[in-house]
């Protein structure tokens, strides 16, 4: 059961670092936003994550993703060459 569980919680660690990079930017927006609206604390912290979790995603999405394929494509086209390449 347990396990069941935590596997609902496996796309927070695919999408961990987009939320450590995106934190500080949601934070300041959020915080902007919510001294305008005067929010009280608990509904700005729910905002915040739920804010946090969408943004992270879309930027994973169309960011992190097609950056990580393009990295692999010249990786895979530098590395043989590099291998073939003998160290003194």
């Amino acid at each position: 059961l347990i396990s069941k569980l935590l596997k609902k919680f496996n796309y927070l660690g695919v999408i961990s670092y987009s939320i450590y990079l995106n934190q500080i930017t949601v934070l300041m927006l959020m915080q902007y936003i919510a001294n305008k609206l005067r929010q009280p604390g608990a509904v700005f912290f729910a905002e915040y994550i739920l804010v946090l979790l969408v943004y992270s995603h879309f930027t994973y999405r169309a960011i992190e993703r097609p950056l990580r394929r393009i990295g692999r494509s010249l990786f895979s086209r530098i590395a043989p060459a590099a291998v073939r390449t003998k160290m003194p």
